[in-house]
């Protein structure tokens, strides 16, 4: 679009905020969301900054109908002031409440302690000339910046909780091998992680070269997610680079206080209620036509296929998404969704999504796991163009996130939901868009790539 320059107060401060989080020189009133590569991940975000910026709560949904600018200022205008729920800093304690989060990745480790489901594997390629003792040096300082790293887990009086403990003594262990070596260790790398003993995380730095060398992370999901790996790698690269970091204010347990408080608020009342009536008909089940039965016992066990879209399909897919005024997300999830309808048959289909948890405006910077499941029912009948399902599944998905923070496990509970290995659940098949931006990061004469990797 041809730039234009904000015309207010309100515009000035949208366009900051724009500016700040694509990384952007400038941003102008007429500059369009979507456009300028925004997903659902980034609205979140940006929504939680407006918020604490305007004290005025902008829903998710409302934005996807006003995605510049001068639209999302003259909502702003419109709507009253809000008064969100503050977070306060908890007094030291030997233990704390746990979130909604962790207590179901807890109860999933406990199905398969000696598992791998529950762990994120990164690697860190690091490429140009590298102090190897900074390095490590600043890995650890990370480690001991956040409490989620030094936190571990108990059950209390049948409560599960955690604990944190003030120092962390986080060994990172150096080693030097070939790169035909290092592809076959790092695919041993992955351990399963005891949840009673901090650190649940674990590194090592493998040198390459003089050049080259890559760094290890494994930790357990417990104490993070996707967007906790975006936090960390950028703080790690801020202090190897002698980079100031702001002020920790708020802390992984201040967030489960704070959110344990909130869930009992009219706020969960009215999510419940949608929720409720999503739901109150008859629960679907998809028959997959598959070539076995399912095992009748808890198992994480599968296999992957992998294969690539060609650029044009990509270009084309986000063309589409950028016509409908959605995201790319929305589109593959009706497309995947789509394809289950060509299996089965079926016309009333539920699919799990995570949903990113990100809400308060504290939490932006913060390490930990805010992940929520929620489960997205629509109806893709034989007779329906694409673009008119494409705006039901839309429609659908806005406003299952505008109510994300019902915790996931509180609604099977309320729809005496079973659950069971041979499929009867709220559903039995999700879809995981990974829009997490692990990019390529250059500072000083190095070049760093971040990836995940597969336990």
């Amino acid at each position: 679009a041809v730039y234009e320059e904000p015309a207010n107060e309100t515009e000035r401060q949208l366009a900051q905020i724009w500016e700040d989080l694509f990384s952007l020189e400038r941003v102008g009133r007429s500059d369009h969301f979507l456009a300028l590569g925004g997903n659902s991940l980034q609205a979140t975000l940006m929504l939680s900054k407006v918020q604490k910026t305007f004290h005025q709560k902008v829903s998710i949904g409302q934005f996807f109908n006003h995605q510049t600018v001068k639209e999302l200022a003259s909502l702003i205008g419109s709507e009253k002031k809000v008064v969100h729920l503050p977070m306060k800093a908890v007094e030291k304690k030997a233990y704390y409440r746990t979130s909604p989060a962790q207590q179901r990745v807890y109860f999933l480790h406990q199905m398969e302690p000696n598992q791998l489901s529950q762990n994120m594997f990164g690697q860190i390629s690091i490429i140009g000339q590298y102090d190897e003792q900074a390095l490590v040096a600043s890995l650890q300082q990370v480690m001991q910046r956040h409490e989620a790293f030094r936190t571990s887990f108990d059950i209390i009086d049948g409560e599960i909780v955690q604990k944190i403990a003030s120092e962390l003594d986080f060994n990172v262990h150096v080693r030097a091998m070939d790169r035909k070596e290092f592809d076959a260790y790092a695919d041993q790398f992955v351990k399963p992680f005891c949840l009673e003993q901090a650190p649940l995380v674990r590194a090592e730095l493998i040198k390459i070269d003089n050049e080259q060398a890559e760094l290890l992370i494994d930790m357990h999901h417990i104490i993070s997610d996707g967007y906790s790996i975006s936090i960390l790698t950028n703080e790690l690269f801020a202090l190897y680079h002698h980079e100031p970091l702001p002020e920790i204010e708020f802390e992984y347990k201040d967030f489960a206080e704070w959110q344990n408080q909130w869930l009992i608020g009219e706020t969960m009342e009215q999510q419940e209620k949608y929720w409720l009536e999503q739901f109150k008909e008859e629960i679907p089940i998809l028959q997959l036509p598959t070539d076995g039965s399912r095992a009748m016992e808890w198992s994480s066990e599968g296999q992957r296929v992998t294969c690539s879209l060609q650029p044009n399909v990509t270009r084309s897919l986000q063309d589409m998404a950028q016509k409908a005024g959605t995201t790319l997300y929305t589109v593959l999830l009706a497309a995947y969704k789509v394809l289950l309808h060509k299996y089965t048959g079926q016309e009333d289909i539920v699919v799990g999504t995570p949903a990113s948890g990100r809400n308060h405006p504290d939490i932006e910077s913060m390490i930990g796991i805010f992940i929520q499941t929620i489960g997205i029912r629509t109806k893709p009948h034989a007779n329906k163009r694409f673009a008119d399902y494409l705006e039901e599944v839309k429609r659908q998905t806005l406003d299952a996130f505008e109510n994300q923070d019902y915790p996931f496990d509180w609604l099977v509970e309320k729809l005496n939901v079973q659950r069971e290995t041979t499929g009867k659940s709220l559903f039995n098949t999700m879809f995981v868009f990974q829009n997490i931006d692990f990019h390529e990061i250059q500072k000083k004469g190095c070049t760093y790539r971040v990836k995940e990797r597969n336990p």
